[in-house]
């Protein structure tokens, strides 16, 4: 028995297969199509439980409600005109690209989510489609950035388990390597989160060559490197990156604008702020 139908709109088909096959597997009803034209027929001949597009795909052919869009806007457009077809439709947009504008415009729809293809694997992609049919939100995956501070990433480790309930937020040093390098190792558990939280605290210190001034406190070189790993990577604006930090610590200038969390008097301390930047899957 079928446990929905659902539509793929995307000109790229081999983009999707997997998340294709795995719908299948997962006893959906899976229709594809690559143009906008024709996944507004498909709609507007049966109706799907959930409709997965792309955001940047030519509007060409699709008919007067997308004479205003773009290549690169063609999927709020399509999802604008989706919504005013089915109401009550799931839409997941399925991206390669991180876009403000698109997390903006979606998360004022509580029928619809963003995912981005370099983080959302087949398994990941059917936890986001069940979460939103029965109207959940999906467990966040964490990753915490930490330097030589044990008690504070342990503390924040419990309180995200054990406190908000979340699953086990991913501790570099507590992965196994199997063979890959550091680096290696990084990478392949960093594609794979929602939300980075970077914990900076004064394990090292540094001057200016040549300086008069006593050494400042600050973060290992490690966690500076990840922090702009992930800066890049989920955006800087996109609340998916916390810092935390405590003692007299040196911060870079151009660091301004990620979110600053103070954890001198413990995360427990923090723990409202911290739970404020994780409101979008309490």
């Amino acid at each position: 028995m079928s446990r929905g139908s659902v539509l793929f709109i995307d000109d790229q088909l081999s983009d999707i297969k997997y998340y294709v096959l795995k719908m299948e597997d997962e006893g959906f009803e899976v229709s594809s199509v690559t143009t906008i034209a024709e996944g507004l027929e498909r709609v507007s001949a049966k109706h799907f439980d959930v409709v997965v597009l792309d955001v940047i795909m030519s509007p060409e052919g699709a008919g007067p409600d997308m004479r205003n869009a773009t290549v690169t806007d063609a999927g709020i457009h399509l999802a604008t005109t989706l919504r005013k077809k089915s109401p009550y439709c799931k839409i997941i947009v399925l991206t390669n690209f991180y876009q403000k504008i698109v997390f903006d415009w979606f998360s004022q729809d509580t029928n619809s989510r963003v995912l981005l293809k370099i983080r959302t694997d087949p398994f990941r992609f059917i936890e986001e489609v069940n979460a939103l049919m029965t109207n959940k939100k999906a467990a966040p995956r964490i990753f915490i950035v930490c330097g030589r501070d044990k008690t504070a990433w342990l503390d924040l480790k419990n309180y995200l388990q054990n406190r908000l309930k979340f699953p086990e937020p991913i501790i570099l040093a507590e992965q196994g390597s199997f063979g890959t390098t550091v680096i290696e190792k990084f990478e392949k558990h960093a594609a794979e989160i929602d939300i980075a939280f970077v914990i900076m605290t004064p394990d090292d210190t540094g001057a200016l060559a040549n300086s008069t001034a006593p050494p400042a406190g600050r973060a290992r070189q490690n966690v500076i490197f990840e922090l702009g790993y992930f800066m890049g990577m989920l955006g800087r604006t996109s609340g998916r990156l916390v810092v935390l930090h405590k003692g007299p610590l040196e911060i870079a200038s151009d660091l301004a604008g990620i979110i600053y969390i103070d954890i001198s008097n413990g995360i427990e301390g923090a723990g409202e702020e911290i739970r404020g930047e994780l409101q979008p899957w309490l």
